[in-house]
């Protein structure tokens, strides 16, 4: 071995001295025959002819000698790039035509991967994260919602599960170190960092001690919260910070790394609390479904044990608790896959469509390349005729097909650099985990696997195609347009693919349009235009009583409303189209139950009384709140239609009373009946829906501001900022958007994936174009003398254009036909984030193939156009231009 690696070194590093020793060689065994032959009596020219031909050939002789010296594939290695490396020196439009179409594509594939990977591929950062769930209370119609409290006490006792957590949503208000700041925070049950395994970089976890009621003034920081506000100060551990108002106690600060990735609105906890619930408080009742919970199984149990052992546990408990349940069971989800099942869909089908673009683009270059080995052709029957073998062709032309993908993949890493952040600042902010997007060693790693298939993908044909010489007949002149057929045909399949790709990307894209377009034309339940919502929060430990909670936000309300400009203004406890509900079990007076686990859930909203006035929801019977729903009148709800149709189907239910959450809680008399609004989103179905008076259950400590105004709504956002500092200096307002901009981020991810596939599909569009044009150029050229022939009999210039498109439609239709073929394959991948429109649209369809076809007929006309200007005479003397 060790020997073997020494005649590596000796050929590679004095290869001078190895060439001497061979010469010498092969001329004493030249010498040596030449002398036989003298001996056997030839005169000396004639000996040295016979020695010659003896021999083989000198240079053939030397060049089978060198390949079976050590390390002879690395030394024709090096050859063969700098021979690729002079040949591409002197064709720099081609290479740089290939370069830049290859680096596009090849940074676009890195770009997307790099996305792809931090939220899809890469792990969750916790340990044995494979073992985390989470659980969810599952309902008749199959969907998945929150859990109660006493429900999450009872689940402890499954078996199957290690440990349990349960958490909700909090957003505190940062004050009493500059300008008060709401922060995005998580209440804990004191087990939530155990279940994760994870543990602080300062300080401790939560005691089970501060997990109760009044206990639980102790916080733990984010690393980013603990940099950026309290300068990484490492004494602030026992020490107090207000939030609220209220003096809390930092006892830890979390890792730089860690990841709190199970808030509900997919944004990164800053700062956590112990949950500090127990059975005593109202909120802690099995309706009052306001929990996330994640579990740890135990060693050796599978999801679908424990999710079998949880619902049989819950089945168990809604037999106990018959009056108090509304579900119909629980599951475990893997927490990866509730964590991603949002946004895999989208980022997948990206992923396919930039790797279809790459296919077209190395489709497109290995046309060029096949155009490119026609003018070679001399050159391969030359280096055939000298004794190349068709496998050391094949590596030449193969080499260089390697080098232009290197240089392409080079660039491709380059442009990357500068698409990631591009695209990350693009892509929907709901999409979690964008900070951990970045060029690591994975992607490079991708990037360098996709440049070398890239390079093997539009190089092999054209490789093989010139490679496949025969020797005699190519060295005669009537053969040359049959080699040059073959590779003609070759292109012509190329082109072929290529439109049959592009026309998969712009159907769909197509489809993702329609589906955006269905989503805008579903009823909201209430008018977007010139409507401001702005979150405003309760600061201080003053609003836990209920009386001036109530009163701050009716002063903020009432001046509000003053304002000059102002139509209406109303608050929410939860704004629409922002996906967070409360939902809570709902009882109906006089429809008593035979079973009561079947009573069904509502959302429930804490409005103030212009609320829908400033929304402009329509009232369908009965009345709006007034001023004069207060805390000490009858409580009041209005519902939706959807409530009022299946709780009272054909009845009126004005003066129906209904419950809500707990069986102690009061009957409340619906006054009014709304249209429905959309709260989730903007295609899934609507649910049931009450409002109550803010003043009849004042427990939102903050609230969204809706007002609607004649003048542009910003305008009055400095008037509004004032008058909620007369209010209450320490109130944060924040959140700021118009109704309209809170309608389009519900479509972000739909419109982002519609923007790269237009980019994706319009590429691929112009590839094709260029494909077809150029086969058709080369068509045209190659019946130079047939056109001069028919245009001498008679023929007109419209006659020569349309010969020469309906050859190029041909090979459009071929590839329409089979771009359709892969529209039933693939856009069936589409089915999850398309809202009123099916994979297999024909409007969509039809529409990407009039495109096709319409760019087809324009690329094949320029050249046909061109052909028919020829000179009849000039044509007739000369064989061709090309």
């Amino acid at each position: 071995m060790l020997k073997r690696i020494f005649s590596v070194f000796q050929n590679l590093f004095h290869r001078n001295r190895i060439e001497n020793e061979l010469n010498e060689e092969v001329r004493f065994h030249l010498e040596m025959q030449i002398e036989k032959n003298l001996a056997d009596g030839m005169n000396p020219v004639e000996a040295r002819r016979k020695a010659m031909l003896n021999l083989g050939g000198v240079e053939q002789v030397k060049e089978t000698c060198r390949e079976v010296h050590a390390g002879s594939f690395i030394e024709v290695l090096i050859r063969d790039v700098r021979y690729a490396l002079r040949t591409l020196r002197c064709e720099s439009g081609f290479v740089a035509v290939v370069v830049l179409t290859l680096a596009m594509t090849i940074g676009a594939n890195t770009a997307i991967f790099s996305v792809a990977k931090a939220v899809l591929l890469q792990p969750l950062p916790y340990p044995g994260a494979d073992r985390l769930v989470n659980l969810w209370g599952r309902e008749k119609d199959g969907s998945l919602g929150n859990t109660g409290f006493l429900t999450f006490v009872d689940w402890k006792s499954v078996g199957s599960f290690e440990s349990m957590a349960a958490m909700s949503y909090w957003q505190p208000t940062l004050t009493g170190r500059g300008d008060p700041e709401p922060l995005e925070g998580t209440s804990v049950s004191s087990s939530f960092f155990d279940v994760l395994g994870v543990h602080p970089f300062l300080g401790r976890t939560f005691l089970p001690s501060e997990d109760q009621p009044e206990q639980n003034h102790v916080v733990i920081l984010s690393y980013g919260l603990w940099e950026r506000r309290f300068q990484k100060d490492e004494s602030l551990i026992g020490k107090q910070i207000f939030l609220n108002g209220m003096p809390r106690t930092v006892v830890g600060v979390m890792p730089r790394n860690f990841q709190s990735l199970l808030n509900y609105t997919l944004k990164e906890s800053e700062i956590w609390r112990p949950l500090g619930y127990d059975a005593t408080l109202p909120w802690a009742c099995r309706t009052c479904n306001h929990l996330t919970v994640v579990a740890r199984m135990r060693p050796g149990i599978t999801v679908e044990q424990a999710s079998r052992d949880l619902d049989a546990f819950m089945k168990a408990l809604i037999v106990k608790y018959r009056k108090e349940y509304g579900n119909a069971g629980a599951t475990a989800v893997p927490l990866r896959e509730q964590f991603v099942s949002g946004v895999q869909a989208v980022l997948t089908i990206l992923f396919v469509a930039v790797g279809i673009l790459l296919v077209i683009a190395c489709a497109n270059t290995a046309g060029l390349m096949l155009a490119r080995g026609m003018r070679k052709t001399q050159e391969m029957v030359v280096r055939a005729a000298l004794g190349a073998s068709p496998s050391r062709l094949l590596r030449q032309l193969l080499t260089e097909s390697l080098m232009l993908a290197a240089l392409g993949g080079i660039l491709g890493i380059l442009l990357a650099r500068w698409f990631i952040p591009v695209l990350v600042l693009h892509v929907p902010q709901e999409i979690p985990r964008l900070q951990s997007v970045r060029m690591d060693y994975g992607v490079l790693l991708f990037a360098s696997v996709t440049t070398i298939v890239a390079g093997l993908l539009f190089g092999i044909i054209p490789a093989w195609s010139g490679s496949r010489i025969h020797l005699t007949d190519s060295l005669q002149e009537s053969h040359r347009m049959t080699t040059s057929g073959g590779r003609q045909k070759l292109r012509k399949v190329l082109v072929s693919l290529n439109i049959g790709l592009a026309i998969i990307l712009l159907a769909g894209a197509g489809l993702v349009l329609q589906s955006i377009r269905n989503q805008l034309e579903q009823k909201l339940g209430f008018r977007p235009e010139n409507v401001m919502t702005l979150s405003v929060a309760a600061v201080g430990i003053e609003y836990e009583d209920s009386e001036k909670l109530i009163r701050f936000w009716r002063d903020i309300a009432n001046k509000t409303r003053a304002l000059p400009g102002v139509d209406a203004a109303g608050l929410v406890s939860q704004l629409p189209l922002s996906k967070n509900v409360d939902m809570y079990t709902i009882r109906a007076k006089d429809k008593q139950l035979a079973n009561p686990e079947d009573a069904p859930s509502a959302e429930r909203f804490a409005v103030s009384s212009e609320y829908t006035s400033a929304l402009l929801i329509p009232l369908l019977r009965g009345r709006r709140f007034t001023e004069q729903d207060r805390a000490e009148t009858q409580p009041v709800v209005l519902i939706n239609r959807t409530f009022a149709e299946t709780i009272w189907p054909g009845e009126n239910p004005i003066g129906k009373q209904v419950q809500v959450g707990d069986t102690t809680s009061p009957w409340r008399s619906v006054v009014g009946v709304l249209e429905n609004v959309r709260h989730r989103s903007l295609h899934e179905p609507f649910h049931l829906q009450l409002y109550h008076p803010m003043e009849q259950w004042p427990i939102d400590s903050a609230m969204t501001l809706m007002v609607r105004s004649k003048v542009e709504p910003f305008s009055l956002l400095t008037s509004i900022r004032s008058l909620v500092r007369s209010v209450d200096s320490k109130s944060p307002i924040y959140d700021v958007a118009s109704m309209n901009q809170v309608l389009k981020s519900t479509l972000a991810q739909s419109e982002f994936l519609l923007d790269l596939l237009r980019i994706f599909s319009l590429t691929a569009l112009f590839l094709a174009a260029i494909g077809i044009y150029g086969v058709m150029a080369y068509m045209a050229g190659a019946r130079f003398r047939e056109i001069g022939v028919r245009m001498a009999l008679g023929a007109d210039r419209f006659a020569i254009v349309a010969l020469l498109t309906a050859d190029g439609i041909r090979l459009a239709v071929t590839g329409i036909v089979l771009g359709l073929v892969g529209c039933f394959l693939l856009t069936r991948f589409l089915r999850s984030v398309l809202f009123g429109v099916i994979p297999l649209d024909p409007v969509a369809l039809l529409a990407a193939t009039f495109i096709l076809l319409f760019v087809s007929i324009v690329a094949c006309a320029l050249p046909s156009f061109r052909a028919s200007r020829y000179n009849p005479v000039e044509a007739l003397r000369s064989e061709s231009p090309i």
